[in-house]
């Protein structure tokens, strides 16, 4: 008798496959045979659930976005330590494993596509952008005025945003200790480290003076 496969789970394998090629070759190396080659089968292995390169594109977006969103539900404790949700959120919106680079760098191949590409993932990056914000947004929500709300919100979004594409640009220079580092320092900063965990302190008694250092610099030539 045939083998019984498991439809869905055969479905997440080749989006899997998917996030793992364009990680590695971009969206221009993902094609039906590079995909089937890449998982060992044959080519009708991936059109008999994913007919057409459109389709497995259209389906990349939402399959991450699915798996994102169950992953950071097992971080949610609403009995726990706001501040410790805070950093335990921040920690998984940056790449600190093999598989979360991967997903980062197909999420961001999502914006390097041809006109044809662009039709099948359009406004996905921005969905899964959107998603992203407002996850940080409910975890500070409540915690500080509304007119601070949204500036606090683009700070945190854009340093995990920030570290995810120096991860991806220069793996080897943004190890997982790095990225967190960077991370505690923000947190740090703001006040908003949890009381278990202890702060680099490395910017907290910075001062800068670019005036005086432009005028020393002017006094020194």
């Amino acid at each position: 008798m045939p083998k019984e496969v498991d439809h869905d789970e055969r479905g997440d394998e080749i989006l899997s496959a998917v996030a793992g090629l364009v990680a590695d070759a971009g969206l221009r190396g993902l094609t039906i045979r590079s995909l089937a080659n890449r998982l060992g089968g044959s080519v009708s292995m991936v059109t008999h659930y994913f007919p057409t390169r459109h389709s497995l594109l259209a389906s990349l977006g939402p399959w991450l976005l699915k798996r994102w969103e169950s992953e950071i539900e097992s971080l949610t404790d609403l009995e726990g330590d706001p501040l410790v949700q805070l950093r335990s959120t921040l920690a998984w919106l940056i790449p600190l494993t093999p598989e979360a680079l991967v997903e980062e760098k197909a999420g961001l191949s999502l914006l390097t596509g041809n006109e044809r590409d662009a039709a099948a993932v359009h406004g996905l990056r921005q969905e899964l952008d959107a998603w992203a914000r407002e996850l940080v947004r409910s975890h500070v929500d409540g915690s500080v005025d509304d007119a601070h709300l949204e500036p606090l919100v683009d700070m945190l979004y854009a340093v995990t945003r920030g570290i995810s594409v120096s991860a991806c640009e220069a793996e080897g220079s943004w190890p997982p200790e790095r990225q967190m580092s960077v991370l505690d320092d923000l947190l740090d900063l703001l006040d908003l480290l949890p009381a278990n965990q202890s702060g680099t302190g490395r910017l907290r008694d910075l001062k800068i003076d670019a005036h005086g250092a432009d005028r020393n610099m002017k006094e020194g030539a």
